[in-house]
């Protein structure tokens, strides 16, 4: 998504990290590009959205749902100084969670 942007403009800059303990693994992904409308923000979970004229919406959505289902969590946000900032936090056994 970074690399794709909003369809008008795109990152140049992505930055990864990654962080296990013995509980989690948590994902940090940040870029400079557009970031995030204020109405995907609020609206993720309800709609598949794009603002790429060839996209379908899912790739975030169906990245959410997963992490969802395997009992993670999944953070959206736009960094203050402009770009996308995603969070996800998984636990290192699942099976126990349930």
């Amino acid at each position: 998504n970074a690399a794709e942007g909003n369809g008008n403009q795109r990152a140049t800059r992505v930055e990864l990290s990654l962080r296990a303990n013995a509980d989690e693994i948590a994902l940090e992904v940040r870029d400079n590009g557009p970031g995030f409308s204020a109405e995907y923000l609020n609206n993720r979970l309800s709609n598949i959205a794009t603002s790429k004229s060839q996209g379908s919406g899912l790739g975030l959505y169906t990245t959410q749902r997963l992490i969802i289902a395997n009992h993670g969590q999944f953070k959206l946000a736009n960094r203050e100084h402009g770009g996308a900032r995603v969070l996800v936090n998984l636990p290192r056994d699942a099976q126990h969670e349930r």
